[in-house]
């Protein structure tokens, strides 16, 4: 909350601390807070000192930066750990890096942007999965999200509801955002099939797998569609659980190694490979059919969604993936 011009935890709000703290009769207080930047490092013993002045129970859960966000940030870390220490009867410290796992928000804008924009490539999405393998390896639990409550919906952006150069909030609230172009559809289909095929916990938000559409909150938190799908809407849910049955039987959708195989602007193959369980997933984000080169031994393996074969060629159909299992 912010009060009188400034925020409630700044030094010079001591005494409005003082107040929130002594109304109530408050015997027990828990302060969580990211050590190394600024508003934690500063803020949390501040109200700490003040719990400590006022005979409280103080428990601090506090948060340890990344090994990769440097030295600088550590020591603010460290210097702001030892003040909480000083001010708190106990203190929980949680480093990040023994995180198992949380929302990667970078691949997310990067390969919602991708699926969404025709103009943007492949080599963009690619690029921005191996930054997370660097940060976080290609066996971590991180969410690989559809969206969530604080964004615009993927297919408002996808399905020419939304441009990214406007105000999304502002949007929910001037107009009535629908889908304007059904193509939107099949680029969610996209995003979920790299989401679900890609190192990771796959998370989807409520109706995205329907293909509910929104601007910025509030207007993404619409109430859930259970009846009434139109045709699109329900291609959306059937691909979605063919996709979750797929990656349920098969390990190495969840623990296998990832291969890329071929990358352009518009086409994305690679494969994941766990022992002797081997699948290929192909994508083309153009508005245009696609012809693949035969690739090695793909006679032995079967194809689940859209492609075709012709004279030992695959072709993708326009806005399109596939999955190849070996058999």
């Amino acid at each position: 909350p912010k009060t009188k011009q400034h925020t409630l935890f700044d030094w010079e709000s001591k005494e409005e601390i003082r107040e929130l703290l002594s109304e109530g009769d408050t015997k027990m207080l828990f302060i969580t807070a990211g050590m190394g930047g600024g508003t934690g490092t500063g803020a949390a013993p501040v109200i700490a000192q003040v719990a400590r002045e006022l005979d409280i129970l103080t428990v601090g859960i506090l948060t340890f930066p990344f090994s990769h966000e440097g030295p600088s940030k550590k020591d603010r870390a460290t210097s702001g750990l030892s003040k909480m220490k000083q001010y708190c009867d106990t203190v929980l410290v949680i480093s990040n890096d023994k995180l198992d796992g949380q929302f990667d928000f970078n691949l997310y804008f990067d390969s919602r942007f991708v699926c969404a924009d025709d103009c943007t490539g492949f080599p963009k999405l690619y690029n921005s999965l191996m930054e997370s393998f660097e940060y976080y390896s290609n066996h971590s639990l991180m969410g690989n999200i559809s969206g969530n409550h604080d964004i615009p919906r993927f297919i408002s952006y996808a399905g020419k509801a939304l441009s990214f150069l406007e105000d999304e909030k502002e949007a929910g609230w001037e107009r009535n955002v629908e889908i304007a172009d059904t193509i939107g559809y099949y680029k969610l289909k996209l995003l979920s099939a790299f989401n679900l095929t890609i190192p990771g916990v796959p998370v989807i938000y409520y109706g995205d797998e329907i293909g509910m559409v929104g601007a910025g909150d509030p207007d993404n938190r619409r109430p859930m569609i259970f009846e009434g799908l139109n045709t699109f809407q329900k291609d959306v849910k059937n691909t979605i659980k063919q996709l979750f049955a797929l990656r349920a039987n098969n390990i190495a959708l969840t623990f296998g190694e990832f291969n890329l195989i071929h990358i352009s602007n518009n086409v994305f193959v690679y494969e994941r490979v766990y022992l002797n369980n081997k699948v290929i997933v192909m994508f083309n984000k153009s508005e245009k059919a696609i012809t693949l080169p035969n690739l090695e031994e793909i006679n032995s393996y079967k194809n689940h969604f859209n492609s075709t074969t012709l004279n030992e060629q695959i072709i993708l159909p326009p806005y399109s993936f596939d999955i190849y299992t070996k058999q």
